[in-house]
């Protein structure tokens, strides 16, 4: 509601950055349906109930030791830990082997083209769903290549109304149609005190993101000798202040704890962070000491938060 209010007063634009880069896609084509479903965590509760027998994934999901699946199919690029509890994988292409398109969080429409033939018997997701769909008698997905799908978008949905699939081939810039409002007002807030606090038990406050390098179950960083120089998913961020005063050098291996739990990491001192403050990245289907999992009370509850924990710090041998 404040960045909202903020970006009235300046008469500006909200872009949520979402876990990759296809999330304002998600919301052009799924906003508002009528058949309503259960949301990201309702499905993990229920899962974990034993209220759902059976889950379909194709994306990014948490660890699922905590659930008591009949059936699970698992539709990924790369290998995590969920597979092991997988009564069937569905191996699907990356990126780089399909084409399709993704809307930036600007609302432009980006035609991405294949560069590499699929590796094994990996193929695209559109042909995955597509052939599932048909041999389950399911009519609607007549779909014999990506392009056909597109033209069908534009055709359905209203914030693609004014896209012409000639000027997507030909690299043109295109926006999606944004929805009109007839007035926009400021949403009123209310004083809300943080239940995150520093105690003398947990003197220090975590801030815990997604990772920059995160896709489709895979941290990138961890793969990529490069990536992992620039930006190492296990790092924990510390300011100088902070690491002189427990006297911890560039590298070194800790633990963070909470009340839930601990995980481990490596020290990286950063100028920017304020005292009394860390940072770490959250890998979603990660298990491992390395894992910020075992910070959070739950993955599965309805209020799990990324925001600030209170933790303490432990040096590890």
């Amino acid at each position: 509601a404040a960045l909202w209010n903020l970006a009235l007063q300046a008469q500006a634009h909200l872009f949520p950055l979402g876990l990759e880069n296809n999330l304002r896609g998600v919301f052009e084509i799924g906003w508002n349906s009528s058949d309503k479903g259960l949301n990201f965590n309702q499905i993990f509760q229920a899962a974990s109930s034993g209220n759902l027998k059976a889950l379909y994934l194709a994306g990014p999901a948490p660890y699922l030791k905590e659930t008591n699946l009949e059936f699970l199919v698992i539709q990924d690029s790369f290998t995590n830990e969920n597979f092991k509890f997988a009564d069937a994988v569905l191996p699907a292409s990356t990126f780089a082997e399909t084409e399709g398109t993704f809307i930036n969080g600007e609302g432009r429409l980006q035609k991405f083209n294949k560069v590499i033939d699929p590796l094994g018997e990996a193929k695209p997701d559109w042909w995955i769903i597509s052939q599932l769909a048909r041999r389950m008698g399911n009519k609607g997905f007549p779909y014999r290549n990506p392009s056909e799908i597109t033209k069908e978008m534009i055709k359905i949905v209203p914030s693609f109304s004014n896209i012409s699939y000639t000027d997507l081939e030909k690299g043109q810039k295109i926006f999606t149609q944004e929805e009109t409002r007839e007035e926009r007002s400021f949403i009123p807030l209310k004083y809300s005190d943080s239940h995150h606090k520093k105690s003398k038990k947990y003197p220090f406050l975590m801030f815990l993101d997604y990772s920059l390098d995160y896709y489709r179950s895979l941290s990138l960083s961890q793969e990529s000798r490069g990536l992992k120089a620039i930006r190492d998913s296990r790092w924990i961020k510390i300011s100088p202040e902070d690491a002189e005063k427990l006297n911890l050098k560039e590298g070194e291996n800790i633990a963070v704890e909470s009340s839930s739990g601990k995980f481990k990491g490596f020290v990286k001192i950063v100028k920017s962070l304020p005292k009394g403050i860390l940072e770490a990245s959250f890998l979603l289907s990660e298990d491992s000491d390395f894992s910020v999992n075992g910070l959070i009370p739950s993955v599965f509850q309805e209020s799990h938060s990324l925001g600030m924990l209170p933790v303490k710090i432990k040096r590890e041998k």
